[in-house]
C-alpha cells in the first residue's frame, strides 16, 4: 500500500525539497517499466539512458531537469523515502496516488480531489485501506481531518479498517473507544471478533474515561439515543448498548 499522510499546511520539513532528495539518493535512473511510464505520462517523453531522456519536443535532456512531479514519482518508484508532494502539480500527484502500491507520500488539506474517472487505488491512510479514488477524494473534500465514515451511503465501498483494535491510531483512550464503537455501528458483524471486543472491554475498564467525550463522538456520528434507549435499532451490537448504558450512568441518565 502507498502510505499517505495529509497535512493542513506546508511545514518546510527536511523531506520537502524533492530536487535535493533526488540529487542525494537517485544518481542513475534504471530502465524499468515504472520509470518509462513516468516519463511517458508526466513528461510526455521517452527514456534514453540512466541520465538522459528525450522530451516532448524531441530534445535530449538530463533526467535531473524533469519537472518536480516526475522527480517525485521517480523517488516514490525507486526509493524508500517519504516524498513530500507540495511541489507537484495535480496531474503528477494524481499519477502517484493512482499508480503506486508502495512508498510513503505527504499531501495537503488544500489539495484538490483526484481529477479523473474513478480508478482502483491502494492507499493506506493511517489505519484505513482505501481502494477507490472516489472514496479518497470524498475524504479529502468532506471528512479530513476526522475519521472516514465507514457507513457512507449505507456501505463501506472503497474503504476498510486495517486494525480494528486501534482504528484511527489515536492516543487518547476516549478516541479509541469512540472509533471502535463507531466501527461496530457500521459493521455489527465485527462483534464476533474476540480481539476487538477484548480491546474494547480493556479500554472501557479505565475508571478515568471521560464519557462526555465519547457521547459527543457517538452523537456526531449518528449514534443517537434517548435515556430509555428505545430508539436504538434492534440490531445494535451489545457492546454499543453496554457502552451507552455506561454513558447514561456517568451522566445521570441525561443525553
Amino acid at each position: 500500500m502507498l502510505n499517505v499522510e495529509i497535512c493542513q499546511k506546508v511545514l518546510g520539513r527536511k523531506h520537502d525539497n524533492i530536487q535535493k532528495q533526488f540529487a542525494y539518493n537517485l544518481f542513475d535512473l534504471e530502465d524499468t517499466p515504472a520509470n518509462r511510464d513516468i516519463l511517458r505520462v508526466i513528461e510526455r517523453g521517452t527514456y534514453l539512458n540512466k541520465r538522459e531522456f528525450i522530451d516532448r519536443f524531441g530534445y535530449r535532456c538530463l533526467v535531473s531537469d524533469c519537472s518536480s512531479g516526475s522527480i517525485a514519482a521517480f523517488l516514490v518508484a525507486n526509493t524508500d523515502l517519504t516524498v513530500d508532494l507540495a511541489e507537484c502539480g495535480n496531474n503528477a500527484r494524481d499519477y502517484i496516488l493512482t499508480h503506486f502500491n508502495r512508498g510513503s507520500v505527504i499531501i495537503y488539506e488544500s489539495a484538490t480531489p483526484i481529477a479523473m474517472k474513478p480508478v482502483p487505488v491502494d492507499i493506506q491512510l493511517r489505519n484505513y485501506h482505501i481502494t477507490d479514488s472516489d472514496r479518497f477524494s470524498y475524504y479529502l473534500r468532506y471528512e479530513f481531518p476526522g475519521r472516514p465514515d465507514l457507513n457512507l451511503y449505507g456501505e463501506s465501498k472503497g474503504i476498510e479498517v486495517l486494525d480494528w483494535k486501534q482504528p484511527w491510531g489515536e492516543d487518547a483512550p476516549e478516541d479509541r473507544v469512540s472509533s471502535m464503537l463507531i466501527m461496530l455501528w457500521a459493521h455489527p458483524e465485527a462483534e464476533s471478533d474476540s480481539e476487538l471486543i477484548h480491546a474494547l472491554e480493556t479500554e472501557t475498564g479505565d475508571p478515568n474515561l471521560d464519557w462526555n467525550v465519547i457521547r459527543a463522538d457517538l452523537w456526531e456520528s449518528g449514534i443517537r439515543f434517548r435515556p430509555d434507549c428505545k430508539d436504538l435499532p434492534k440490531e445494535t451490537p451489545l457492546a454499543i448498548q453496554q457502552c451507552i448504558h455506561k454513558i447514561l450512568e456517568k451522566n445521570g441518565s441525561s443525553t
